[in-house]
């Protein structure tokens, strides 16, 4: 079901591979969006379209210039919403450096797992899109 799934996803997005980008925000300067910026334009070079919190988040009016940030249980709720939708209609899920830091990343992970993602982890060998087992995972 995997590769019907992936096929799917490769005609339904003009030949392009789908990838989720996940990593902690709450708590850091500017909500972490220059991780997620540079992981969306790396990963645009190399060909993938690219589901980005961040851009998600400014879409719906976030400034991560603000002194600070605040956000209502069902804000929270319908943003990450949109984050799981789209995990679940990517091919991968590329996990930047700080994912274990936050539940969120965390939980999409496991659910990247679940539904047999590619999982790429930034500085890792993530070009190839290869996942790597727990052990490595948790070095």
């Amino acid at each position: 079901m995997s590769a019907q799934r992936k096929r799917r996803n490769t005609i339904r997005h003009n030949g392009l591979r789908t990838v989720y980008c996940a990593g902690k925000m709450t708590g850091l300067p500017g909500l972490g969006f220059d991780k997620f910026d540079a992981a969306r334009d790396k990963l645009q070079r190399e060909g993938w379209l690219v589901y980005s919190p961040a851009d998600n988040d400014r879409k719906n009016g976030f400034d991560p210039d603000a002194d600070t940030v605040e956000t209502s249980p069902s804000q929270y709720s319908e943003m990450f919403r949109w984050d799981i939708a789209r995990l679940l209609e990517a091919d991968a899920i590329y996990m930047l450096s700080n994912w274990r830091d936050s539940e969120g990343a965390i939980t999409e992970h496991r659910i990247a797992k679940a539904i047999g993602l590619d999982i790429m982890y930034e500085g890792r060998d993530a070009t190839r899109g290869a996942s790597l087992s727990d052990a490595e995972a948790s070095q």
